[in-house]
């Protein structure tokens, strides 16, 4: 009777891991579009308040939309210059991923820096790269998130298999 409790919780476990690999992928889905949503939003701002860039980063910071955006939060509450305070914030944000850090570091680049059109442009080329981005990674999760969890359950099956 306990052995056969053991190896049912074995594959339960086995195929929790699998589901949670799978979350993993769909947490990056939802990243990408706020992601894609703050340069919407950025691009709203400057083009009807001309907000500084300390402003608009404290204003996008406050929304709901955006608590989870870690590095959006940290530039916002870092009291030394923009540029410094956002390269900061991008680079220690470990929940980013290399070319989400690249198209941030794009708009750090272009935010106070160029002329109103200018920035303007930029957000909306960093919000069409993470549009693209973000396609893939849906593709990705269809493809993988079943695989994950495929995995997961045979995984629990092998486990059980091999301890009977």
């Amino acid at each position: 009777m306990i052995r056969t409790v053991g190896l049912l919780m074995l594959l339960i476990a086995a195929a929790l891991a699998g589901n949670t690999a799978a979350k993993g992928l769909e947490g990056r889905v939802r990243r990408l579009q706020m992601l894609e949503l703050f340069c919407e939003a950025a691009g709203s701002e400057l083009k009807y308040l001309l907000p500084t860039v300390k402003e608009l980063l404290c204003s996008l910071a406050q929304r709901a939309d955006f608590q989870s955006l870690l590095f959006l939060q940290n530039a916002a509450a870092a009291h030394t210059p923009f540029p410094e305070s956002w390269h900061n914030a991008v680079e220690t944000d470990k929940t980013l991923c290399a070319d989400e850090r690249e198209i941030l570091r794009t708009i750090g680049a272009t935010l106070g820096s160029t002329e109103l059109s200018a920035q303007l442009s930029a957000l909306k080329l960093c919000g069409e790269r993470f549009q693209r981005l973000r396609e893939t990674a849906e593709t990705e999760v269809l493809r993988r998130g079943r695989l994950y969890r495929s995995m997961g359950i045979l995984t629990g099956i092998f486990l059980v298999i091999l301890l009977l």
